[in-house]
């Protein structure tokens, strides 16, 4: 058969069902511009994603402590020992390169294995420093130390081509990093810890110091760049270039700035936002002045990708010897091949085949564990996976579904058109016409229609793929191309296409036999099923019409079903498109909701409860006093707005009894620190002390003036410290409102000592709560809560009981759940369950849970877990803790922001104290008790519970846009260390009296570890503590904001592919009305000839039809609900935002819409139709 007769007949068939096959296409061309511009998407987002993270390290080495063979039975010493002499032959080797004549002359005395040997103790015990070699006092060991460290540091640093070496201070890092292959690691790299602030000309930007791939054309040759450069800049410098300055057109100056380093790189973002070119100079501020520096290149940073916030973002990127104070990195990333869990277990286990740890049973060497040494530094890594998870999983929904509507209406088509041209085909095959050209005859309606569509739905494919790059262009700096059509791409549609012609040939193949094509067979019906003969028997009775009805259905069945399917996955599509965005919507008004009418909180996850009120240095435990206390109003504290009166609090509480918790370092003496000077503010302290006319007397000034002196370099490193939170905490300001960036405004914080502000009003609502840090397991199995076992950290929310408003909007009806009260409680409940391979009767607390706590426990409401107050045992040389067991007797669906548990505290103290889990007996066995020095610790806590329901409270629910506690920030007591008269002269010792009334209580005492004192003050309690402040603070309406911004761009994407599916959608129902009446054309001319009305034959026509439409919609609504839900997880995760399904009028108005508009034109179809058929016409075309 010649390709003109298949053309000649593919356009009569064209013409004869022009309005069908123009739907058709129209669908077609649809469909694949969705399929092919979604998955367009999807394969290049993920390609730009898996190029930074697959070199991504996965987890952080710490410096540990190490040391050689020789400390292998030294009981005294903690961490890791060189067992197999791994780290010795690495040194041995090392030496014997550089400098084999000296090697040798040790060897020769016999002195060398213990002068290595001495020289690993000594760096090791310094975490590996290499600088440390100075301090050894054996001579030849300490020229091994400077041999090593020439060689690791001062030789790799000359020279611009070695900046593309990563290299280190540490011995233990430089001997992973020749060892990679040995211990199973990919590869890795060392991490700057240094961020620096430079200024430049249009405003701050942060600068990171990073070591900088070179520039190409630099390097002798390809091979030699490729080979030594590509890998490092790719995997080591954690950077990935995107464009690059021409080196061969570069002046003499611009290449001489390049020898001098003189260069740098830019983050395509900055580049763009501040219309930079390549080979132009640029000036950057820093400590010592103004530079000028030439833009040679474009790239960002493996980090950057990940990091959303601009804060974080790495927008300029320096030469290495720029800086020269910036060459020593304090840890070392590790990345594996595969997962990070299996290569993770398998380094640890190659790692300690060779490295045995010792950890001695000391407070001091806590640290010194694997987990500690090695750890996942990476969350945000993580999260930014599980957003790009969440963004392929919403667009997937639509895609696949895509594809199934497709191949589904595809099919349909093909099998309809073969019924339609039934006839003529079994005419051409009576005359000898072979089945395969029959199949060409009939393929070819279908083919063109595909081809076309699939060259159109391509090129205009890029208008959906846009739609997504728009999504996520801001939050990555991806350099997208303007094609992102792609090989997976084409593959796909290849292989959809292949799909789609198979199901062509296995419809051909049955429909094209012989039998069916048989002249005989033209007009011949198929003889009733035996269930359809047995169901006319029982209604043989039934009047004709229903007769007639039912028969229509049967013979209908097919149609119907395939209507039901492709309506099913049509209305699918529709209503997932909507029921996202009223689901996104309306659960973030839910978030709104859920806290009502609160708008922040701060939680207090690292307040401390107690303190040691013995001396330190004797190590006591047993001595313990309350950290603060709870106030309801500021009634009786003095603000100190002043350095004037700050020096006068200061005298009057230091020297004459007063007690400095009736002061409070107000917002305004903030504000005036954060714009002072350090030096200069600790010469206003001591001229304010001078000029002081309290009634102290002159040695009372000097020693204070002597104490100021005396800590100078500590009072102005936390001074700094403070400056610097103040200025990040603005930033943090300015995101709930702008006007904090002004930095004449004062930053709203109030230092308390030793109190809590906890406000109580019944008018406004407003109440107070104690909250806490608290462990919890789901280990109930064994009554003993070792210290060692598995517990997870979450917070706690005690609750007064006798306070109506706090009780209502966290333990609301909460005891109208409890059956079995134990004793005369209000919230502890008799629970049965096995204990110690017993069946028990235990006192159980019921509480109340988050969402967010449910999810990350996978508990369930009934579940029975352990918590306790972790962190006031965790400085203390226990081995169990006491613990309570709760019942999960209340969910709160709607709290997704935090992670956290609602109990009655004094039911939950009570408990703890008096360990009402235990029987007498129990209470008897040695093996269970528990530690009565942690009953010591506790027994404050109890003895003020019990006496005041509103003691300790720490937190309120505001409705502040800052959370009140945040606004007055409690200083807790840390010490006794106290100013004292002994003997008629000034000093500083422990009283165990003093209990927080001077200044000096609240100072804790800094452990020196490093020659660094900044280091010191930095990991101090103080200005740990200070940091906590955004920690746990939560303003709910700005987190419903920040979460609306985040998933506004996806939203407003998927309400422009709703018009597509709209098109999508209308192009189904018409298709299947048209077939529907092509191929029940015969069967309603019959029905006009036998005398029937056009009313009856458009409601036996349509019958089969509507209920197909209607369990569509039911069924299409019902798999939308399981797909919400399914997502539901993912946006917990990611979002903290709980995805439900909302009957939101939108939606409601898109199930109506195409429910109703299939059946309206159905019945204008039908009627129309109907009324143009004649019975003289039955043997004409349709």
């Amino acid at each position: 058969m010649k390709l003109r007769l298949v053309l000649k007949q593919s356009l009569r068939d064209f013409k004869s069902k022009k309005i069908l096959y123009s739907i058709f296409l129209l669908f077609l061309i649809v469909a694949f511009s969705i399929i092919t511009g979604l998955f367009s998407f999807q394969f290049k987002f993920d390609r730009y994603f898996d190029d930074m993270f697959k070199p991504a390290a996965n987890i952080t080495f710490n410096y540990p402590r190490f040391a050689s063979s020789n400390k292998k039975d030294d009981d005294k010493f903690a961490g890791f020992i060189d067992k197999n002499n791994n780290l010795y032959n690495y040194v041995d080797d090392i030496f014997k390169k550089i400098n084999k004549d000296k090697y040798e002359e040790i060897k020769k005395d016999n002195k060398l294995e213990s002068s290595i040997k001495e020289y690993i103790d000594v760096i090791g015990n310094h975490r590996g420093d290499l600088r440390k070699y100075e301090e050894i006092e054996n001579q030849n060991a300490k020229q091994i130390g400077e041999k090593i460290f020439h060689y690791f540091c001062d030789e790799q640093i000359q020279g611009y081509k070695s900046t593309t070496r990563s290299f280190s201070k540490n011995l233990l890092m430089q001997y992973l990093e020749d060892s990679k292959q040995k211990y199973k690691i990919h590869n890795q790299w060392f991490k700057w810890d240094h961020w620096a602030t430079f200024e430049d000309r249009y405003g701050s930007s942060r600068v990171f110091i990073e070591t900088m791939p070179e520039i190409r054309e630099f390097w002798e040759n390809k091979n030699d760049f490729d080979e030594k450069v590509n890998d490092n800049f790719k995997f080591k410098n954690q950077v990935k270039i995107e464009s690059q300055i021409n080196v061969s057109k570069l002046s003499k100056e611009q290449k001489q700035s390049i020898k001098d380093q003189k260069y740098f790189f830019a983050s395509p973002k900055y580049v763009k936002n501040n219309n930079l070119k390549l080979g132009d100079y640029y000036e950057f501020k820093t400590s010592s002045g103004w530079i000028k520096l030439m833009l040679v290149g474009t790239c960002y940073s493996l980090d950057s990708i990940f990091e959303k916030d601009s804060l974080k973002e790495t927008h300029v990127f320096l030469a290495l010897n720029l800086n020269e104070k910036k060459y020593w990195i304090n840890m070392i990333d590790i990345a594996f091949d595969s997962s990070t869990a299996r290569d993770y277990k398998k380094f640890s286990n190659l790692f300690l085949n060779d490295f045995e740890l010792k950890q001695p049973n000391d407070i001091a060497f806590k640290d010194h564990t694997l987990d500690k040494t090695f750890y996942d530094n990476k969350q945000y890594v993580v999260d930014a996976i599980k957003v790009k998870n969440v963004l392929f999983a919403v667009n997937s929904g639509i895609s696949i579904l895509m594809i199934f509507l497709v191949c589904a209406v595809f099919y349909f088509i093909a099998d309809q058109l073969v019924k339609l041209q039934r006839e003529n085909l079994s005419f051409l095959r009576s005359l000898g016409v072979s089945k395969l050209k029959l199949s060409l005859l009939t393929i070819s309606s279908v083919i063109f229609p595909l081809i076309i569509a699939l060259i159109i739905g391509i090129s205009t494919s890029s208008v959906i793929s846009q739609i997504f790059v728009d999504v996520v262009k801001n939050e990555y700096p991806f350099i997208w191309s303007n094609s992102l059509f792609s090989e997976k791409t084409a593959f796909l549609l290849i292989f959809i296409s292949i799909v789609m012609f198979i199901m062509f040939i296995l419809v051909t193949a049955t429909k094209l036999s012989d039998k069916n094509l048989s002249i005989y067979s033209v007009n011949k019906s198929k003889a009733p099923k035996l269930g359809y003969k047995l169901f006319k028997k029982t209604i043989n009775q039934a009047p004709s019409n229903i007769k007639i009805g039912f028969a229509f259905s049967f013979k209908n069945i097919y149609k119907n079903i395939v209507t039901f399917v492709l309506l099913l996955i049509s209305f699918t599509t529709l209503f997932y498109s909507v029921q996202f965005n009223s689901s996104v919507k309306n659960s973030i008004e839910a978030i709104r909701q859920a806290y009502k009418p609160y708008e922040s909180v701060k939680l207090q996850d690292w307040l401390p409860v107690t303190y040691d009120a013995s001396d330190l240095s004797d190590q006591k435990t047993n001595n313990r006093k309350l950290s603060y206390s709870s106030i309801q109003s500021l009634e009786g504290i003095k603000p100190i707005n002043s350095t004037e009166q700050l020096i006068n609090a200061l005298l009057n509480t230091t020297f004459s009894g007063d007690d400095i918790k009736n002061y409070m370092i107000s917002q305004e003496l903030i504000h005036k620190i954060e714009n002072t000077d350090p030096e200069k503010f600790i010469e206003d302290l001591k001229k304010e002390i001078d000029k002081s006319k309290i009634g102290i007397n002159n040695d009372q000034k000097e020693f204070m003036k002597k104490m100021i002196d005396d800590h100078k370099q500590e009072i102005i490193s936390t001074d700094q410290k403070i400056i610097d939170f103040i200025k990040e905490y603005r930033t943090k300001l300015s995101l709930l409102n702008n006007k904090y960036n002004n930095p004449d405004i004062a930053v709203p914080i109030n230092l308390l000592f030793g109190k809590t502000l906890s406000f109580k009003s019944e008018e406004n609502s407003i109440a107070s709560y104690w909250s806490h840090s608290l462990m919890y397991s789901s280990n109930i199995n064994k009554y003993n809560g070792l210290a060692n076992e598995r517990f997870r950290w979450t917070v706690g929310i005690g609750v007064n009981r006798e306070d109506e408003i706090s009780k209502n909007f966290a333990l609301k009806d909460i005891e109208k759940e409890i059956k079995n009260k134990f004793k005369d409680s209000k919230t502890i409940s008799v629970e049965r369950f096995k204990v110690d391979n017993k069946t028990r009767d235990v006192p159980v607390l019921n509480v109340a849970a988050t969402d967010t706590f449910i999810k990350d426990s996978n508990a369930k409401l009934g579940d029975i877990l352990k918590i306790t107050l972790g962190t006031a045992f965790k400085s203390d040389q226990v081995d169990s803790f006491p613990f309570v067991y709760i019942k999960i007797a209340k969910v709160y669906n709607r709290q997704n922001i935090y992670k956290g548990l609602y109990f009655d505290k004094k039911d939950f103290i009570n408990m703890l104290y008096n360990y009402n889990y235990l029987t007498s007996n129990d209470q008897k066995n040695p093996e269970i008790q528990v530690n009565q020095e942690i009953k010591n610790i506790i027994k404050p806590i109890y003895e003020g519970i019990n006496n005041d329901g509103d003691f300790l409270n720490n937190t309120n629910f505001s409705k502040d846009e800052l959370p009140i506690n945040n606004q007055y920030f409690t200083l807790p007591i840390h010490s006794s260390l106290s100013v004292l008269n002994q003997n008629n002269q000034w000093t500083t010792g422990y009283n165990q009296e003093s209990n927080g009334k001077q200044i000096t209580n609240y100072w804790s005492p800094i452990t020196k570890h490093s020659d660094d004192i900044d280091a010191d003050i930095e990991s101090s309690s103080l200005v740990s503590y200070l940091k906590t402040m955004p920690t746990n603070s939560f303003n709910f309406n700005k987190f419903a904001e920040i979460v609306q911004k985040e998933l506004d761009p996806l939203t407003e994407a998927i309400q422009k592919i709703l018009y597509y599916l709209v098109v999508v959608s209308i192009s189904i129902s018409m298709i299947l009305i048209i077939l529907i009446l092509y191929e029940n054309r015969r069967t309603i001319i019959l029905f006009k000839a036998m005398g029937y009305k056009l009313k009856e034959i458009n409601r036996y026509l349509i019958f089969g039809y509507v209920v197909a439409d209607i369990l569509a919609l039911g069924f299409a609504i019902l798999i939308v609900f399981y797909i919400i839900s399914t997502l539901n997880t993912q946006f917990i995760d990611t979002f903290n935002l709980a995805l439900s399904f909302y009957w939101s009028l939108p939606f409601i108005l898109i199930c109506i819409i195409p429910f109703i508009l299939f059946i309206v034109m159905m019945l204008i179809s039908v009627k129309t139709f109907t009324s143009k058929q004649s019975p003289k016409n039955i043997f004409q075309e349709a």
